[in-house]
Parts: structure tokens; C-alpha cells; sequence
């Protein structure tokens, strides 16, 4: 058993050691085979998140392992992440799963809120040493916010603008 000090401050910052535990936990773990993962959401009951499916068979399409990590133990959402190169996900508790990757992981970070940047999301990319990208994926049909309401994640300009500079095929 691991007991850390305290090392973040959610809204404030990070210590230096505040990565270390999950570097400690990886380290513990035989890393996946998947070098690129999409973290979905679609599995949870009660989701209000519409049309995921698209950007989940957007980058199935594109050699993307597609991954419910509820479904799965710690130990295996710890190596799918260990192993990872490029991860895409939606903003919320599933981005915060870089915590577990490698540094300089590629992490694109479909936003759900058009006004919305989470800022515990930004010090886990620091942290972590993060290469990142938030994309605005949101088709703001009905009011929402980060943690509740409809959203109706669609592919934006934003999300076309993002693959062009990435030169990734639309």
C-alpha cells in the first residue's frame, strides 16, 4: 500500500511528486498492446452523451482499439493505458485516465461544453507531460453543461480544422 502525501490542489497545481504514485502503479502492470485508444463512453447506463458512436467508428476506422473501461478491472484500464501512444476520449474522468500513461502521450480531448476547459484536466496534462488537443465536438442543440444535460457530440469545424492540421483523413 502506497499512501501519498498531498500533491495537488485540484484548482490550484501540482508538487512535483504528485505523478509518482501512478508511475508506481504502472510500473506494476504489463503495458496492452494497443498503441492507439478511444475511451467511450456509450457503455454507462443512464448516459446522456448522443451520437459517440460516430467518433467511435471514426477511429475504429483509423486503427483505434475501442475501450469501455468500465467494463474492465483496474489492472487491465491501467496496461491499456500503460501501453498506449495516442489516446482520444471525451472531457471528463475518462481524459483523467493519462494519469496512467507514459509521458508525451497524444491525447485529444473531444469537449462536451463549448465553455468548458477543465482545469484539473490541464494540470494532469502538465503533470503527465501530455502532448494535447482540446477539440470542440459539441452540437449545441439543447442547453448543457460538463456534468449534466443532453450533449450531442457531433463532428464541429473544429473537429474537421483539428484533423486537417493533424493530417488525418476526414
Amino acid at each position: 500500500v502506497i499512501v501519498p502525501d498531498e500533491t495537488i490542489h485540484a484548482w490550484l497545481g501540482y508538487k512535483n511528486r504528485y505523478i509518482d504514485i501512478y508511475d508506481a502503479i504502472r510500473k506494476k502492470v504489463k503495458p496492452a498492446p494497443y498503441k492507439k485508444v478511444y475511451l467511450t463512453r456509450t457503455k454507462l447506463k443512464n448516459i446522456y452523451d448522443v451520437n459517440e458512436e460516430f467518433f467511435e467508428d471514426f477511429y475504429r476506422r483509423r486503427g483505434f482499439e475501442i475501450v469501455s473501461t468500465e467494463t474492465l478491472s483496474i489492472r487491465d484500464q491501467v496496461s491499456i493505458m500503460a501501453g498506449a501512444d495516442e489516446v482520444v476520449t471525451t472531457c471528463g474522468t475518462l481524459s483523467h485516465m493519462v494519469l496512467f500513461s507514459k509521458n508525451n502521450v497524444k491525447l485529444t480531448i473531444l469537449n462536451r461544453d463549448k465553455d468548458y476547459i477543465s482545469v484539473p484536466q490541464a494540470i494532469v496534462n502538465e503533470a503527465r507531460k501530455v502532448n494535447y488537443y482540446f477539440v470542440d465536438a459539441l452540437l449545441a442543440i439543447l442547453p448543457s453543461k460538463h456534468v449534466n444535460g443532453c450533449v450531442c457530440l457531433y463532428p464541429t469545424k473544429y473537429f474537421e480544422e483539428y484533423l486537417k492540421s493533424n493530417k488525418i483523413e476526414y
